[in-house]
């Protein structure tokens, strides 16, 4: 049996169209174990030659949203539970 995959400090990147038809890429990253998601968009008319090709925008967590990561770190192996 192989162990289980480490992901940490990786990530991918999807190409996505939104509701609206717009393309982007949608992109998971784990940073020292946790999670982020963030969405890449290509900028249609650059306003100057040194603007950026792509914007990128960070999606934070939906109220009440818990991840498994914040899960893992809250628990303790060696607590005793009494059930």
């Amino acid at each position: 049996m192989q162990g289980q995959y480490d992901n940490t400090n990786k990530g991918g990147g999807w190409i996505t169209t939104s509701k609206k038809g717009v393309q982007y890429v949608n992109i998971k990253v784990n940073i020292d174990g946790t999670e982020h998601k963030l969405a890449m968009f290509k900028v249609d008319q650059k306003k100057s030659p040194k603007a950026p090709d792509y914007n990128i925008v960070v999606s934070k967590p939906k109220d009440g949203f818990v991840s498994n990561e914040q899960i893992q770190k809250t628990l303790d192996p060696t607590d005793n539970v009494p059930f």
